[in-house]
Order: C-alpha cells, then sequence, then structure tokens
C-alpha cells in the first residue's frame, strides 16, 4: 500500500465503526457572516461620513450596533449547534471575534459621536 492510498481511507473511531465524513460548511459560513457584518458596519461608517448632525450620530453608532448584532446572532447559531450536535466551536469562534471588534468599534464610535 503506498502512501498515498493511505491517506484516502477514511478514519475509524476507538470503537472500530467508520466515521461518516461531516460537511466543513460552518467555517465558510461563518467567515461569510463575519465579513458580511463588517461590511455592513463599514457601509453605515461610509454614509456617515457624508452626513452631519444627528444623522452622523445615528449611523456611527448604528454601525457598533450591527456588529453587536452580527455577534449575538453568531451566539445563537453556536448555541443551536451545540443543541443539534454539530461543530458549534466555529460559531462560538466567530461571535467572539465580533465581539472583540465590537468593542474596538464602539469606542472609536463613541469617540466620534462625542466630537
Amino acid at each position: 500500500m503506498s502512501i498515498e492510498s493511505q491517506h484516502e481511507l477514511p478514519q475509524q473511531s476507538p470503537g472500530g465503526e467508520l466515521e461518516p465524513e461531516m460537511p466543513r460548511v460552518e467555517l465558510r459560513q461563518t467567515i461569510l457572516q463575519v465579513v458580511v457584518t463588517v461590511g455592513i458596519a463599514a457601509l453605515f461608517v461610509a454614509g456617515a461620513a457624508v452626513t452631519s448632525g444627528v444623522w452622523f450620530k445615528v449611523l456611527i453608532l448604528g454601525s457598533a450596533a450591527v456588529i453587536f448584532l452580527g455577534a449575538v446572532v453568531l451566539g445563537v447559531r453556536a448555541f443551536r449547534s451545540q443543541r443539534s450536535g454539530g461543530r458549534w466551536q466555529v460559531y462560538q469562534g466567530g461571535m467572539w471575534a465580533l465581539l472583540m471588534i465590537f468593542l474596538l468599534w464602539v469606542f472609536g464610535a463613541i469617540g466620534a459621536a462625542m466630537a
């Protein structure tokens, strides 16, 4: 048996059963959701750049709210995936990434809104 053919064999669990192949769509979905969420927040900031007054503050603070909402949605997806026995860790990682981005974003937004 050659080395190449060894990599094609399915993995066996300690009990001897063959593990089914798991689709890896969770990572793609999480990355897409993080990128889209940050993109929508950036559009809010771009809209705030061309306005002034109350709309400026609404759009700047709204951009931070979009990122927080995206983190909450990923947290709910992680919870649902964990309850159904799925790969919840990927969604939780995306949630924590968005929460860290939110912390940086919100302090910048508050500073810009107060100026």
